[in-house]
């Protein structure tokens, strides 16, 4: 449905466009979907009782080949259906070649001019993928109690929504101080903690 709309609203433009007496060319593309398709071949995979790990690299991306070559086709195979008009001579995949050039090419553009950058930051890592996904891969949940839910890549249910207190003793032996958090296992690799000279706490 969604390339569906999106299509139609391309298609309208470019009509609009001819209309005006304008020259429009559509260059058809498809995209690579990385960790929607990774996902997809690797839990296929999983099935035969095969890792991504076990085949190496080079014969996983022959798998995911195979399944875009078998499942892939089918975006191009509905816009055909919907008789859009647009030149197939110069289809692009974004794997292909030419286009990982470019996008290398460009990449390497925007980091010279400062435009983008690497730095170390916090990532959504995917304990099943094994791999960094973006905000739009990751399922949020708002969790305002105690529940417990199934989480991939462990058998038993595991608690959210708590709030642990954790104590830290003091070096000299004096007290302690407590802090309250949900992320309780984090709090193992601390080395110190910092306190404000004016909280009385």
């Amino acid at each position: 449905m969604g390339h569906a709309l999106q299509l139609s609203i391309e298609d309208t433009i470019i009509r609009y466009k001819r209309m005006k007496g304008l020259n429009v060319l559509w260059i058809p593309g498809v995209d690579h979907a990385g960790i929607a398709t990774q996902s997809v071949v690797e839990r296929k995979l999983m099935k035969e009782g095969i890792s991504r790990q076990n085949l190496g690299r080079e014969k996983f991306l022959e798998k995911v080949f195979e399944w875009k070559e078998q499942y892939g086709n089918r975006i191009c195979d509905q816009f055909r259906k919907l008789g859009i008009s647009v030149d197939w001579d110069r289809f692009f995949f974004t794997m292909d070649e030419k286009c990982s050039i470019a996008v290398k090419e460009a990449f390497c553009t925007l980091y010279d001019k400062g435009i983008i950058f690497r730095a170390n930051r916090l990532v959504n890592w995917s304990t099943i993928l094994q791999t960094a996904i973006s905000d739009l891969e990751v399922e949020y949940i708002d969790v305002d109690k105690k529940t417990k839910m199934k989480v991939p890549g462990y058998d038993k249910m595991i608690e959210f929504g708590v709030l642990h207190k954790f104590a830290y003793e003091l070096e000299d032996g004096t007290g302690k101080i407590i802090v309250a958090t949900t992320r309780l296992e984090t709090m193992l690799g601390d080395t110190a903690i910092a306190v404000h000279p004016d909280d009385e706490r």
